[in-house]
């Protein structure tokens, strides 16, 4: 079993590259790296509803999370598995592939449980009862979307071990040889990642991570890891946008070459 562990650090501000020492020394607060990497005006931060509720998960406070989510338990991750025997590239991708697959995990179940929803309130509709039946998922489903990110909290229990079950054990296993402490830092980050990406997924629209891929790389979607150059070397966090084709919600990180 993983001997992932809690670890408590400190950050103040250094720099604008996005290397491990930069995040361990960069203050309590984060404002400071919020702000280089978001492109969004912000002003979605709280929104509320014709009911007086206010929504505390909006994109741009989802991307704060994501941010943080970087900040801090990918940090205490890193440290841990940079007791063993990976190299630090192999580590960055390894937590990258977490959050990727998190974020894959959460936009199928996401997409499922509309598709779910939708066919029981017609079966109800139409035979008083839900009979399972499967039904053609409209273009337009607001109200469902809507009802389904009211209700999302409410998934995460069970997102979160069927991510651990099914995708994070068998990343650990691979990557690591071992199977992962459930209470430990590793699955601290998954758990973390599962909980934001799912956020993520109930917007409607939902915000896009924008795949990691050299093909067509725009460096104005990144900011630097620890060396700067035109050409990349490998993603160490994914960017966001508001939603598929919207406008960037939040920068990722790239190590140049």
């Amino acid at each position: 079993m993983s001997d992932f562990s809690h670890k408590e650090h400190s950050r103040k501000e250094t720099n604008d590259l996005w290397t491990i020492e930069a995040i361990l020394e960069a203050g309590e607060g984060t404002e400071f790296i919020k702000e280089s990497m978001k492109s969004g005006k912000g002003t979605d931060r709280v929104q509320t509803d014709n009911d007086g509720k206010k929504d505390f998960n909006t994109p741009t406070l989802v991307a704060e999370k994501f941010t943080d989510l970087y900040h801090n338990e990918w940090v205490e991750a890193f440290e841990i598995l940079s007791k063993g025997k990976l190299h630090e590239r192999s580590i960055i991708q390894l937590l990258l592939e977490v959050v990727e697959e998190a974020y894959r995990f959460c936009q199928q179940e996401a997409a499922r449980q509309v598709q779910d929803l939708h066919s029981a309130f017609l079966d109800i509709l139409e035979f008083g009862t839900n009979m399972g039946n499967y039904r053609e998922r409209p273009s337009k489903s607001s109200l469902i979307a809507k009802y389904r990110k009211d209700m999302a909290g409410s998934a995460l229990k069970k997102l979160i071990q069927g991510f651990y079950d099914k995708k994070f054990k068998d990343i650990c296993i691979a990557k690591l040889g071992t199977v992962p402490d459930k209470k430990g830092v590793g699955s601290n980050y998954a758990n973390k990642a599962v909980e934001v990406t799912w956020w993520m997924c109930v917007q409607d629209p939902p915000v896009y991570m924008i795949p990691t891929s050299k093909d067509g790389f725009d460096p104005k979607l990144y900011t630097a890891y620890s060396k700067t150059s035109s050409h990349p070397d490998y993603f160490v966090w994914p960017a966001l946008r508001y939603s598929h084709s919207g406008e960037v919600l939040q920068k990722g990180v790239v190590q140049y070459k």
